[in-house]
């Protein structure tokens, strides 16, 4: 029952180092896995390795043959189409000032602004970063020198020894507490979930090194059940687990269930109103955060709550709804912030994203937030907090959940979610201002509707009517009452949309054109981007261009990539300019990627003073 990896299989790239308990695993990962070896002057034995100029660059990192610990926070580069994260805000600095950022004109990037006004005192950040560029290449020779003292411990079982050596090796936070913890765990199979949870590099550096977990007894079924969920295994291939490990007496999944279940008893799990899904009462969950990060109720605590909607299965169309909850303190990072580890799942239905549902499914959860934003303080272990929750959705949930139609509808009459304006009135700059909503308009609105549609005899149309006219794009009585103030749109969410539909007008003009077409997919290949495999129907007609980039499944890293190499479509797009016909075409599609950039650039900015002209301009 113990675990055994006496012989390992490290990774055949000069930079990579990672060790494998089999030669298979080994094979799959170097066939799968980026790695960046390539040099000025050779190239890795392999020869499958990725080239770009961004690692050539970057080739006064240290070549080492040992697992590197990855830094937890990151630092993004300013500019607005440069999407670079790095370990060091020295890093980041210092790739701000010595690489080329193109910034889409003619409004300049704020961030080229920024740099060009305060250029003495970036040339003294850019020193700094140098220096301590310098003072990290200290630290990796240090680090080694270290390694082999953390082996000799694991050898002899030194415990205290390996925390005090850890703490010199690894500057990262969560990995020092987690090897601190060591000492306390009454086992060493709780040592290593630990390890796996919150280092595992280390873990793999020791097992390579020392033969770690050959010396470990077996793990509890707690410690098995935190190991499957850390790794994603499902219940259909513990099985696999269990054969391989030799877990057939205690770590099976009826034993992995029982314990599944009684955590689930602690937890507190409860049925959402509507019967659909499950959550976690959102008080218990706040508290929970307020007490993992020892806050003070010396002032007001911001807790984010987040809702959206998703494909459960890409066979069948069936969907589900996830409601998220996290604290938002200012000592936080901003990695820390939009770190998926900060939030936390509170609640999760099968069904779409209307009105009804969300009023059947989220009524526990809504008493909750309109209780908090009336005032009402949250009591955790005998202390009063003041609450202040912050809605943060995309605009189809933010629709629905306020009670409004979809506002962003083309053919819609009202336009926006914070003001009065029409469709007849954007862009008007005749206009001084527009009339903005307010949290007692909905309540009213919503009241009014209300008794209109459950008046004996009111026709079916009745709250559509409402909407058309006093409404203003209100169809129900708001589910959270919270100020607008404390209502924010997902940039997320917008920003994907927007690419989306430049993406549509772009490859709408690939349809005609099979040559046009060829070289666009030659792109998304380059930009490692993987379309919808073209179908043929029962005519033998092929699918357009357009609709297959459609039914393509983007995220945001995609996006971003397509965002960032828009060029490459564009010089592909000028090559088919023939006639006057296409030229024209090709040229409206062109200024329309052109106008979106520069709009983006402008959204970027704190504050814009800008005249209806030089918006025409």
């Amino acid at each position: 029952g113990k675990f055994k990896m006496d012989k390992t299989y490290a990774c055949g790239h000069a930079k990579c180092g990672k060790n494998f308990p089999s030669v298979s695993n080994r094979n799959k990962h170097e066939k799968t896995a980026k790695h960046y070896c390539n040099k000025q002057g050779g190239q890795c034995k392999l020869g499958k390795c990725v080239v770009t100029k961004e690692h050539v660059a970057s080739e006064t990192e240290t070549n080492s043959n040992v697992a590197r610990v990855e830094s937890r926070p990151r630092f993004s580069c300013r500019h607005i189409l440069c999407y670079k994260d790095f370990s060091e805000d020295s890093s980041r600095i210092y790739h701000e000032l010595h690489v080329a950022h193109e910034c889409p004109g003619p409004i300049i990037c704020p961030r080229c602004k920024d740099v060009e006004a305060n250029k003495y005192i970036q040339d003294l950040k850019a020193q700094q970063a140098i220096q301590q560029l310098k003072i990290q290449e200290e630290k990796k020779k240090t680090r080694m020198e270290s390694k082999k003292h953390l082996v000799e411990a694991v050898e002899n079982l030194d415990w205290e020894k390996i925390v005090n050596e850890s703490e010199k090796q690894f500057k990262v936070q969560l990995a020092t507490e987690a090897l601190k913890k060591i000492l306390e765990l009454e086992t060493k199979s709780e040592c290593v979930q630990s390890l796996i949870d919150e280092d595992p590099e280390t873990l793999l550096y020791l097992q390579a090194q020392t033969g770690f977990l050959s010396q470990l007894p077996a793990p509890s079924v707690e410690a098995l059940l935190a190991f499957k969920d850390s790794m994603f295994i499902s219940d259909d291939n513990w099985s696999h687990v269990v054969k391989l490990f030799h877990l057939e007496d205690y770590g099976t999944l009826a034993h992995v269930k029982k314990v599944r279940k009684e955590q689930n008893k602690n937890i507190g799990v409860i049925p959402t109103p509507g019967g659909r899904g499950s959550q976690v009462p959102l008080e218990k969950v706040i508290a929970w955060h307020i007490k993992r990060l020892n806050l003070n109720n010396d002032e007001r605590i911001k807790v984010k709550i987040s809702f959206d909607g998703g494909r459960m299965t890409s066979s069948k169309k069936i969907e589900e709804e996830l409601g998220t909850c996290q604290i938002l303190t200012d000592k936080m990072t901003l990695s820390e912030i939009k770190s998926p580890k900060n939030t936390f799942l509170f609640l999760l239905y099968v069904g779409g994203e209307t009105w009804e549902e969300y009023t059947e499914e989220l009524a526990d959860c809504a008493k909750v937030v309109n209780d908090l934003a009336k005032g009402t303080k949250l009591e955790v272990d005998g202390k009063l907090f003041a609450i202040d929750p912050i809605l943060v959705c995309d605009m189809k949930s933010m629709t629905k959940l306020q009670g409004f139609y979809t506002l962003y509808h083309p053919n819609s009459l009202y336009k926006c979610f914070w003001c009065h304006c029409t469709k007849d009135e954007i862009g008007d700059f005749e206009k001084p201002f527009w009339t903005m909503r307010t949290l007692e308009e909905l309540i009213t609105n919503g009241k009014k509707v209300d008794d209109k549609a459950k008046s004996p005899g009111a026709p079916q149309n009745t709250r559509t009517k409402f909407a058309a006219t006093e409404g203003r794009g209100q169809l129900y009585s708001p589910i959270f009452e919270v100020p607008f103030t404390q209502i924010i749109p997902c940039m997320l969410h917008l920003l994907m949309a927007i690419i989306r539909h430049l993406l549509d007008k772009l490859s709408k003009q690939a349809n005609k054109n099979t040559d046009l077409a060829k070289d666009f997919e030659d792109v998304f290949k380059e930009l490692t981007i993987k379309l919808e495999e073209e179908k043929n129907d029962g005519k033998k007609k092929k699918q357009e261009f357009q609709k297959r980039v459609k039914k393509s499944r983007f995220g945001r890293p995609e996006l971003l990539r397509i965002l960032q190499n828009q060029h490459k479509f564009m010089e592909k797009l000028e090559q088919y300019g023939n006639n006057e016909v296409t030229k024209k075409l090709y040229g409206q599609t062109k200024d329309l990627w052109s106008k979106a950039l520069e709009l983006l650039v402008l959204a970027t900015a704190e504050r814009v003073s800008i005249t209806e002209q030089q918006w025409l301009d």
